[in-house]
């Protein structure tokens, strides 16, 4: 083999990696909230994905509605039915994401249909329906907890990712594989040698 040949068709199989190998992580997120189903996609704490298209499916995969998310990243719909159900996101060029969202029973409806109702109160001998409590404890936290799960997420960072890399970062990272692959290439000439 030539020499440096072997180097060079390492840097090439590199650059031949497919588009989603080298794609920004998206982060997308979806809640219920007051009858409606929204999502937000976007790359990190300051980077929304606008324009990106939402696939709505069923349980069963059965595509339920489509639609495109606005400039801050959202996209809200009113929730089909009580079913669970799978969003998708694809901003284009391998950028990708997925969120499932649990299946809203007809109580949670109800309970947030009728939520600026007062609740009656219970006679103080009546006994409390344990199941029922964990059943509405369970549904608020579903409608309260998303929204700030998602803030949360954006605000910090993955341990270790606390930046995308730019291209300082990129090419860097080339580097240290072009200088690899060199050290390798030296190491196999010296060794048949």
């Amino acid at each position: 083999m030539p020499r440096g040949l072997g180097a060079a068709c390492m840097l090439l199989a590199l650059l031949a990696l497919p588009d989603a190998a080298l794609a920004h992580r998206v982060h997308f997120f979806a809640w219920d909230e007051d009858g409606r189903v929204c999502s937000r996609s976007s790359y990190g704490k300051n980077a929304r994905i606008a324009d990106a298209e939402v696939t709505v499916r069923d349980a069963d995969g059965k595509e339920v509605l489509r639609g495109r998310s606005d400039r801050d990243g959202l996209f809200c719909f009113a929730r089909p039915h009580a079913a669970a159900l799978h969003l998708s996101v694809d901003a284009g060029q391998g950028h990708r994401g997925e969120f499932r969202l649990s299946a809203k029973t007809p109580a949670a409806a109800e309970h947030t249909e009728n939520r600026t109702q007062p609740a009656p109160t219970p006679p103080a001998a009546a006994s409390v329906d344990q199941e029922a409590l964990r059943r509405i404890v369970r549904e608020e936290l579903e409608r309260v907890f998303p929204p700030l799960l998602e803030r949360t997420r954006e605000a910090a960072p993955p341990p270790g990712l606390e930046a995308e890399p730019g291209p300082r970062e990129i090419l860097g990272g080339l580097g240290w594989i072009a200088g690899l692959a060199a050290l390798l290439a030296w190491y196999r000439r010296r060794r048949a040698s």
